[in-house]
């Protein structure tokens, strides 16, 4: 190994252990606020317990369901962490013919189904016979249902969810079309980084959640795709994810 290509190694170590860095630095901030709210819950419910009917007591009811919110948040950030490690430490995909409009389709479905408060809705459009690709179908599918859950988590109640197939002859593009809050322009760069939570809070905007959206960005650099953020109108938001046909 020569110099030039030692020097190349150091440099992209480093780069790696800044971004590790800034991930430890994200938990540490993120992770604060639902532990407090948490224990807080937790000791006032110690100190009121012993004289208080918990089956019959509203605020108490509030408060635990205020634990299992930040309880849920905790799950799913934890679920994140522990996908973006695999995703940098995946040694081989394991490929498979995958019909990727069918696979979202059902995964539509599937998530708005799973949310009966919200009472939304699920439009599919695509040719199903034309989006068939060669990829890992495991890590497709978990990029499917983020951005399907995410759609849904930011759709208002009582919306409909589209989600579309669309292809060409050399990728197929999955994409899902929600009516929340709409990305303000400055966001868009800034969605699928790591530190965006805490980015898009300083600016005020529609808020990230967790690490899904940066595993999003991993996983789809992985599988030699990509994935992309627009308002198609003023009052939609969309996230596309395109795979090629052969990864």
């Amino acid at each position: 190994m020569d110099t030039d290509q030692l020097a190349a190694r150091v440099s992209t170590l480093e780069e790696s252990l800044k971004k590790r860095e800034a991930l430890a630095k994200f938990l540490v901030h993120d992770l604060n606020g639902p532990l407090s709210s948490i224990t807080g819950t937790l000791e006032y419910l110690r100190a009121i317990s012993p004289s208080t009917d918990l089956e019959t007591n509203s605020e108490i009811v509030d408060c635990l369901r205020d634990v299992d919110v930040a309880a849920q948040f905790l799950r799913r950030l934890i679920a994140d962490i522990a996908a973006v490690e695999q995703v940098a430490d995946i040694p081989a995909l394991h490929r498979s013919t995958v019909n990727v409009a069918t696979l979202a389709r059902d995964i539509a479905r599937a998530r708005v189904a799973h949310d009966s408060v919200k009472k939304l809705s699920v439009d599919f459009f695509g040719d199903e016979s034309a989006c068939s690709v060669t990829t890992d179908r495991d890590l497709v599918e978990r990029v499917i249902w983020i951005l399907a859950d995410n759609a849904c988590r930011n759709a208002p109640v009582g919306s409909t969810v589209s989600a579309k197939a669309s292809s060409d002859a050399g990728s197929v593009t999955i994409a899902f079309t929600d009516a929340g809050p709409m990305l303000p322009l400055d966001h868009v760069a800034h969605v699928f980084d790591i530190d965006y939570r805490a980015w898009a809070k300083a600016r005020g905007g529609r808020p990230g959640r967790g690490l899904s959206l940066p595993f999003v960005k991993l996983a789809a650099d992985r599988l030699g795709g990509s994935v992309a953020v627009d308002s198609p109108t003023p009052t939609t938001t969309r996230f596309s994810f395109t795979l090629p046909r052969t990864g």
